[in-house]
């Protein structure tokens, strides 16, 4: 059995935590903007499009290191830390708060395979 991290990283892959506290507050939010995901967007193998914070495009130049990419995997690193969903297209762009985690497959992992597995009972 190998660490994700490092099966990841044997796979030109990476892990990144979500900005710190002090990199995005509630009051960074915008009522138009790109999205954020936080934990409570984490459902069952999907990501919900209820409700999302917003940032304006200062704020998303700053913060590009958070950046969601298709095929990436994002995770709840508090609480349910169980939850892992995909990246579709449709969230391409996005980012993600500081309480979730994404994980980048890299080249030779099959992050759809990948999630499927994590999601498995």
């Amino acid at each position: 059995m190998v660490n994700l991290g490092v099966a990841v990283g044997r796979s030109k892959g990476s892990v990144q935590t979500g900005p710190f506290g002090s990199q995005l507050h509630s009051e960074d939010y915008k009522e138009s903007g790109i999205p954020i995901i936080t934990v409570e967007h984490l459902l069952e193998n999907y990501i919900s499009h209820n409700n999302l914070p917003l940032v304006g495009e200062e704020d998303y130049k700053r913060l590009i290191k958070y950046k969601l990419n298709e095929g990436d995997l994002v995770f709840s690193r508090v609480g349910a830390i169980d939850r892992c969903c995909y990246v579709s297209i449709c969230e391409d762009g996005w980012l993600f708060s500081g309480r979730c985690l994404r994980v980048r497959s890299g080249e030779t992992i099959n992050s759809k395979y990948l999630a499927f597995q994590l999601n498995y009972d």
